[in-house]
């Protein structure tokens, strides 16, 4: 069902299967488990490598816990075998990139089966089967000692793709470990590896632990065994007996905010900026020379935003540039803001979305992001939003004027803002991605006395 190639040309696969049918089903098998699972329950640890030659090889070097996945397609199926004998799995595929990337799936699909993976990286253009081969024992037996944990092992990847120097990019790795741990079955096992991912990036605990909450992986539904013993408890009590204080039904449990609902309620929130003012922070903290294109191109400054939260969150990336600080970093851990407005910055940084590096192995030109435009509808919306607030003050002030010429001015003067919140709305729909910023001037009614 299963050979290994003994062609010398690269493009070839190393390994051909039979198509997958009732009889064989490669996703299903793992290769050399009848020999390893009783070394594998000793140890509760299995090491996984790719092909068959592998395990031959990693077998007869007294590695007795080997099995393969006959390539590099790691499955559930696999995981619920493993689960049977093992808590941890060392994986060991082969140091080329498709292995490289075989072995971050892995990564994800293992620990949401319940499993804890190990990592070894093994030296360029080798395989378990060659290294042995051609450096002995003694080099595999180094390597799986020092395998690394999972999170060491796939932060040093993403270090070594260059996130270090993209903060946008940090984000998203940091996002994508998170969704891993969130998977995670043991509950008790998720705040540690937050810690880790935490001191790794420099971030705080307490974020990253609020951003696991949000994704709403962390609640596990009851077994049927757990609802069926719920039901009984709370049976209607029969003829006769005396209902007692706990038969009645407990009111459930507040379930956790998903990432949508928080957002609701920050918008409702004094610390939470205004959507329009949610573009403009997004440039000045992700995009390269975002802040100085807002700066100078935009003239943007803290009194641009119409929020206090908008306000105050500029002037702090304002003095973070100015002291030559890590921009991202230093917001997320100003004291001077509000807990709410720190961790509006981060569901920013963790909405942020940039281009995976694989795409420039398929040599796939990405379009530049054209950053200009929505600044410019932002500016606009924000003008609105004035404009609005201005029209609100005069219609509320109406009622209280008593002059009839006064109540005439102030009704032209509503009109005049009305008239150019409509021209501001064609403005921004009429606009194309070429059209110079020039902002305009609002009307500035004054308002007389009642």
């Amino acid at each position: 069902f299963s050979a290994r190639s003994l062609t010398t040309d690269p493009a070839s696969p190393k390994y051909v299967n039979s198509p997958q049918g009732l009889v064989f089903d490669k996703s299903r098998v793992l290769y050399g488990l009848d020999l390893a699972k009783r070394s594998i329950t000793e140890v509760r640890t299995a090491i996984v490598v790719e092909g068959q030659a592998d395990v031959v090889a990693m077998h007869q070097a007294g590695f007795r816990t080997t099995v393969a996945s006959s390539g590099t397609a790691f499955t559930e199926d696999h995981v619920r075998l493993l689960k049977k004998y093992a808590d941890t799995i060392i994986v060991i595929y082969d140091a080329d990139s498709a292995g490289q990337t075989a072995t971050s799936r892995a990564i994800e699909i293992a620990l949401a089966g319940g499993l804890d993976v190990r990592c070894v990286s093994l030296p360029a253009g080798t395989d378990p089967d060659s290294l042995i081969r051609s450096q002995g024992r003694e080099a595999m037996e180094t390597l799986v000692h020092d395998a690394k944990g999972w999170l060491t092992w796939r932060t040093e990847r993403f270090l070594a793709e260059g996130v270090s120097n993209d903060s946008v990019r940090q984000a998203a790795a940091v996002r994508t470990m998170l969704e891993w741990i969130s998977r995670i079955p043991d509950a008790l096992r998720r705040p540690f590896y937050v810690r880790e991912l935490a001191a790794v990036f420099g971030l705080p605990d307490g974020l990253l632990l609020d951003q696991l909450l949000s994704m709403g992986h962390s609640d596990r539904p009851s077994s049927p065994r757990h609802g069926q013993q719920q039901q009984n408890i709370t049976a209607a009590p029969t003829s006769g007996s005396i209902p007692s204080a706990t038969s009645s039904s407990p009111s459930p449990a507040t379930p956790p905010l998903s990432h949508h609902q928080r957002t609701q309620q920050q918008h409702q929130s004094p610390h939470s900026p205004l959507a329009p003012e949610r573009e403009l922070l997004r440039v000045a903290l992700f995009v390269t020379d975002g802040l100085a294109m807002l700066l100078h191109e935009f003239h943007v400054d803290d009194e641009t935003f119409v929020s206090e939260a908008g306000q105050r969150l500029f002037r702090r990336i304002l003095i973070a540039d100015a002291e030559h600080h890590d921009i991202l970093q230093h917001v997320l851990n100003d004291e001077q803001l509000h807990p709410q407005e720190r961790q509006y910055v981060a569901d920013l940084a963790f909405a942020a979305v940039t281009p995976s590096v694989s795409w420039e192995r398929f040599n796939v030109d990405m379009p530049a992001a054209n950053h200009a435009r929505p600044v410019r509808d932002a500016l606009i919306s924000l003008e609105i939003i004035r404009l609005s607030q201005q029209v609100d003050v005069l219609s509320r002030t109406l009622d209280d004027v008593k002059d009839v010429d006064a109540k005439l001015r102030l009704v032209n003067d509503v009109r005049q803002l009305l008239q150019h919140r409509d021209e501001l709305l064609k403005k921004r729909s009429d606009m194309s991605d070429d059209t110079p910023w020039q902002p305009g001037a609002t009307p500035s009614p004054s308002l007389p006395s009642a």
